[in-house]
């Protein structure tokens, strides 16, 4: 009677794991990312953060919009200067940014450094560049376009 219950219990068990990996199979397809219609790709792929927020490689997507980049290694710093001359810092493990050495501003992800990249929320990134983001769930795309009015 036992061996039967346990038998079962491992069936049901096996029988769930095989669904609940169909469900989450399309998690695992990499993000693409559109600028103005043209994809961009990187070494290092974007991921979805357990907020939810697309964390993507802050060099690889701040010169693809337009942006240049320095590393302050010593100061675990990154800062993003962007073509309407405004500069953004990122402190890594932090989830605050600075701009234009203001005060401190609040972001929903930190900013963290993985296999030797740094990754900040791509929405944040995109909207103070002026960008629009649209994320088409189905594809696993997000397509980022200019303000009109930018």
């Amino acid at each position: 009677m036992l061996k039967k219950i346990c038998s079962t219990v491992f069936l049901l068990l096996i029988c769930s794991l095989v669904f609940a990996s169909s469900l989450f199979a399309d998690t695992k397809k990499d993000i693409k990312i559109m600028v103005n219609n043209k994809l961009i790709k990187s070494e290092a792929a974007p991921f979805i953060d357990t907020a939810g927020r697309t964390m993507v490689p802050l060099r690889f997507v701040s010169e693809a919009l337009g942006c240049k980049v320095e590393w302050y290694s010593d100061l675990k710093m990154a800062a993003i200067d962007t073509p309407k001359k405004d500069t953004l810092i990122f402190e890594i493990e932090s989830d605050k940014y600075y701009l234009n050495y203001g005060e401190p501003i609040l972001m929903e992800s930190k900013a963290v450094v993985l296999s030797g990249r740094t990754y900040v929320p791509l929405r944040l990134i995109a909207e103070i560049l002026e960008f629009d983001v649209e994320w088409q769930k189905e594809s696993r795309t997000i397509n980022l376009s200019k303000h009109k009015s930018a």
